[in-house]
């Protein structure tokens, strides 16, 4: 039934202008809605960016976290046995 109805959809206008104006305070809320809208459409995305370079950060902090530890348990061993060795 779509697929007949193409050619007539086609003729109707695309911004929903169908022979009546639309009152001003109509036209404004329409506005301010999809303002709104859109800024939280880039606080959104802007949130998931900065959720993403959280969760990178926090994986990079805790690999050197695991190298710190690394070097600190190899340091003490090697610490206490020159310590030994001296004694």
């Amino acid at each position: 039934m779509l697929y007949r109805k193409m050619p007539a959809l086609n003729t109707l206008p695309q911004q929903g202008k169908a022979g009546f104006k639309k009152y001003n305070v109509v036209v404004n809320l329409e506005n301010k809605a999809r303002e709104i809208v859109e800024y939280f459409d880039h606080i959104a995305f802007i949130h998931k960016i900065v959720s993403l370079i959280k969760i990178l950060v926090l994986k990079i902090e805790v690999k050197v976290d695991a190298l710190l530890h690394s070097l600190r348990k190899e340091a003490k061993i090697k610490n206490g046995k020159k310590q030994a060795f001296f004694k």
